[in-house]
C-alpha cells in the first residue's frame, strides 16, 4: 500500500528551509571541532521524507532528505515517526559510510518509547558498539 504524503502549507515550507539551513551550519561547526568524534541527525517526527505543497501540489523534500543533503554530512541519521508506514518509506541506505536507522514502533507516539528507541540507536552507533 502506498504511503499517503502529508500536504504542507507555506509556513511548513519555511520551517523546513530554516531547519535545513540550521543543520548545514551546525554540521560545519561540529565537523570543525577536533574533539568531537561525530555528530548525528535525529528526527522524532520525520514523516515520509517527502511532502506535497498545498499551493502547487509539487513534492517538497522533508527534513530527513534535507539532512541527507547537508555538507559536510552527519555521522549518522535516525528517523522516527508515530506512523510506522510513513517512516519506512524514508531511505535506509546511504553510500557515504554513515549509518541510517529507522525506528517505527507501534508505540512510537509515546514519549518514553521514542526516547528508548533513540538511546538504543545511539548506543549502536558508538565506535565500540
Amino acid at each position: 500500500m502506498a504511503v499517503k504524503l502529508d500536504e504542507i502549507g507555506y509556513w511548513s515550507e519555511v520551517k523546513l528551509d530554516i531547519v535545513s539551513r540550521y543543520a548545514k551550519e551546525y554540521s560545519k561547526i561540529m565537523t570543525s571541532q577536533e574533539f568531537i568524534k561525530g555528530h548525528y541527525y535525529i528526527d522524532a517526527f520525520a514523516g515520509a521524507g517527502v511532502h506535497i505543497a498545498k499551493g502547487t501540489r509539487e513534492p517538497i523534500p522533508g527534513s530527513p532528505l534535507n539532512a541527507l543533503m547537508v555538507e559536510p554530512p552527519f555521522t549518522g541519521y535516525t528517523v522516527i515517526d508515530p506512523d510506522g508506514q510513513k517512516v519506512q518509506s524514508v531511505p535506509s541506505k546511504i553510500d557515504d559510510g554513515s549509518w541510517f536507522s529507522v525506528c517505527s514502533s507501534a508505540d512510537a507516539h509515546e514519549e518514553h518509547q521514542r526516547s528508548r528507541c533513540v538511546l538504543s540507536l545511539l548506543r549502536r552507533s558508538e565506535p565500540d558498539g
